[in-house]
């Protein structure tokens, strides 16, 4: 997906989100890119340029000064998470997770969860190791996955429940 880049964002950034392109969406709706960049004035020394929602009120930005891909918790947010080194390597760790969908079924929680976690922090460690940041966007999403909020009877429904908007 190339999402409408606003003037105000550097040549740099701009370049990267138009010609590169970020993913359309992750497994779930913890990430959905956005059709238009928001510039974010704080979160690094030059801003961020948000390209995707994560959740309910977050973002994931380029940081614009460094071009490492963060989380926001919302867009007043104070706090900067990590989430890849580059959009390369975000844009991979994308595909990644999608390719090891499904991860589990409903029922199957506890140990299941736990190694289908385990196999894809391996994964995602071996594209980037910024995945494995503290509080970091890619360590939150493994969490999740090994307690088991992301079985395969779960995603479809989130995904269904999102069409129907």
């Amino acid at each position: 997906m190339h999402p409408v880049v606003p003037e105000g964002v550097p040549e740099r950034v701009g370049r990267l989100l138009r010609e590169d392109g970020v993913p359309a969406s992750l497994i779930g709706l913890e990430y959905v890119a956005l059709d238009v960049v928001n510039l974010v004035p704080h979160g690094g020394p030059a801003g961020l340029a948000a390209f995707g929602s994560c959740g309910l009120n977050g973002r994931v930005c380029l940081d614009i000064a460094t071009a490492r891909v963060v989380h926001i918790a919302d867009m007043a947010a104070s706090v900067v998470n990590p989430v890849n080194s580059n959009l390369d390597l975000f844009v991979s760790c994308v595909s990644a997770t999608i390719a090891r969908f499904p991860f589990y079924g409903e029922g199957e929680a506890g140990e299941e969860a736990e190694r289908v976690a385990d196999e894809l922090s391996d994964i995602l460690l071996g594209i980037d190791p910024e995945v494995s940041s503290m509080n970091g966007f890619w360590q939150t999403f493994i969490d999740d996955v090994a307690i088991g909020d992301y079985s395969t009877e779960v995603v479809a429904e989130v995904r269904n429940e999102n069409r129907l908007r």
